[in-house]
């Protein structure tokens, strides 16, 4: 018996967490993504901020804070963003780069753990606007890996 305050260590989660846990996930089904990238994604997208030029940089910094919906798509192999407001998608100019295209390759980039290639990509400019992460390989068996390096090839070229 235990006494009041005291639980057993189990490994099972008590109802209340269970309930909680179970509403979570039926939330995220109902919205159909997360409010934020992981770490991982974060950690690409800083590693393409710091080959930028400051002010590049900057806009992009900006764009990576104002993302509050991830939908993650194929297994996480492709992670779109979005800045919602008032339950709407919107691609702010002031996140955007200067470009006439309305789709393009940002960047490429090359995950390695321990000196190995473990994944490579692409990120994707909408209107300008970072957009989204595309793996060529699922993330899900690395992403939780501490010890990886990112490699990043800026492809954008400044409109002058």
């Amino acid at each position: 018996m235990y006494t009041k305050g005291e639980r057993q260590d189990s490994g099972m989660e008590q109802p209340q967490e269970l309930i909680i846990n179970m509403l979570n996930k039926i939330l995220s089904l109902f919205k159909k993504g997360d409010s934020s990238l992981n770490s991982f994604e974060r950690k690409i997208l800083e590693s393409a901020a710091s080959e930028l030029p400051s002010e590049l940089a900057h806009i992009l910094m900006a764009r990576i804070n104002s993302i509050n919906l991830v939908q993650r798509i194929n297994d996480g192999q492709e992670v779109n963003c979005f800045e919602m407001v008032q339950r709407k998608p919107i691609l702010r100019s002031s996140h955007g780069f200067p470009t006439n295209l309305e789709e393009e390759v940002f960047a490429d980039f090359t995950v390695c753990i321990n000196g190995n290639t473990v994944c490579r990509g692409k990120l994707w400019l909408v209107n300008g606007v970072f957009f989204s992460i595309e793996y060529s390989d699922n993330p899900k068996y690395f992403a939780n890996e501490d010890n990886f390096q990112v490699h990043v090839k800026v492809m954008y070229k400044q409109k002058k």
